[in-house]
């Protein structure tokens, strides 16, 4: 753990206000990799260390037709060697729970009424979510409960619900909810996060990419030989993402798995759409997209559904008119995916169209021509 000393901090408060009976929720937001999994095991291993009841719920991609996936896992962990009573406080309740723990429903349980505060198809997000408040009570056996949902950017509507129920619902309970979802601009859980922040319900907690200090002391630590160069190329690389600065330790390229990610985010791309996404890589990091339709022979429709697509699937940021990948490797992962004859081809006419635009090639554009030429094999040029 590197830099982020305030963030453990603030997890280590909640949890012992937990503990005493003050129960919270605290989302963790942040782009992929940037270290939100890594710190809520952490938290969880204190929480064991001291008595509490931890489990762990995952949203997945093609979970968002599933309703209450993460609850459900998370759950069923701390049931799975504790039936559920027949009776009971907890009884009436159980109904509520039935989409939520599958076998605590639908009928009514022996000695309970038939009425019911609400059935398995009709409960309500406020039912459920304070069924699963009376579940949370039967469970602790006084060291409280830690609840991790992770990766709700995939999670269902009906999940995000409950959570709101919760956040607004557990302060007199001995529980911390740890939330994480990536800031994806379409996802529905960040929104939420500052949603119950804003009414202060809830804690929200982004996470930014470390220092080059920090960048520095992790590679250190993770390569303790690491010579200024190793250092220089992580800071450059991993642009203060820890996943990516182990990644870079562990790769003289593009990393494996940073590759299989962009591959799995170009694969909903149309042919021309990844050829624009293409083309901006060999015009490098931070490209003027006026080129493309001239670099790709797209029409600027075309470039600019791309361009969209891209900022939306995170592979490229945008501000104002400036657009960017969003990090160097993402570059160099669009980039090494071209075969040899189709990145000669397409560099070369990515170059006639810097030629075009910038007959001259002052300052910055000098350097592009002279890399497009190299990747085109136009070593005289």
């Amino acid at each position: 753990m590197f830099g982020r000393d305030a963030e453990q901090r603030l997890l280590r408060d909640a949890l012992a206000r937990a503990a005493d009976g003050h129960g919270g929720v605290v989302f963790i937001t942040g782009e992929p990799g940037i270290g939100k999994s890594r710190l809520v095991r952490e938290l969880a291993g204190d929480a064991r260390t001291h008595g509490a009841l931890t489990v762990t719920g995952r949203a997945v991609p093609t979970g968002s037709g599933t309703p209450y996936r993460p609850l459900t896992e998370a759950l069923l962990q701390a049931v799975r060697d504790r039936p559920l009573p027949d009776g009971g406080l907890l009884a009436p309740w159980l109904p509520a729970l039935a989409a939520i723990l599958p076998g605590t429903g639908p009928g009514p349980r022996p000695g309970q009424d038939s009425a019911g505060l609400a059935d398995q198809a009709g409960a309500s997000p406020v039912a459920r979510g304070e069924a699963v408040i009376r579940l949370i009570r039967w469970l602790d056996t006084g060291g409280g409960l830690v609840v991790t949902l992770e990766d709700l950017h995939w999670a269902d509507p009906d999940t995000l619900a409950v959570l709101e129920y919760l956040a607004d619902n557990v302060a007199t309970e001995r529980l911390l909810l740890l939330a994480t979802s990536r800031d994806e601009p379409a996802a529905a859980a960040p929104d939420l996060a500052r949603r119950l922040a804003g009414r202060r319900t809830a804690a929200h907690l982004p996470l930014d990419r470390l220092a080059p200090g920090d960048v520095e002391r992790m590679v250190r630590a993770c390569a303790p030989d690491a010579d200024d160069q190793l250092v220089l190329r992580a800071q450059r690389a991993a642009e203060g993402v820890p996943f990516l600065v182990e990644e870079v330790l562990a790769s003289p390229g593009v990393p494996d798995s940073f590759s299989e990610m962009i591959r799995a985010r170009l694969a909903g791309f149309t042919g021309a759409q990844r050829r624009v996404l293409e083309a901006a890589a060999l015009l490098g990091r931070g490209f003027d997209w006026q080129l493309l339709p001239a670099a790709t022979g797209l029409g600027p429709e075309v470039v600019s559904a791309s361009l969209e697509r891209a900022v939306a699937s995170q592979l490229l940021t945008v501000d104002g008119e400036v657009f960017r990948f969003r990090h160097a490797l993402t570059c160099e992962a669009v980039a090494a995916g071209l075969l040899p004859p189709a990145r000669r081809s397409l560099a070369a006419v990515a170059l006639a169209a810097v030629d075009r635009a910038h007959p001259v090639l002052e300052g910055q554009w000098r350097d592009v021509a002279a890399d497009l030429a190299a990747q085109a094999g136009d070593a005289g040029r």
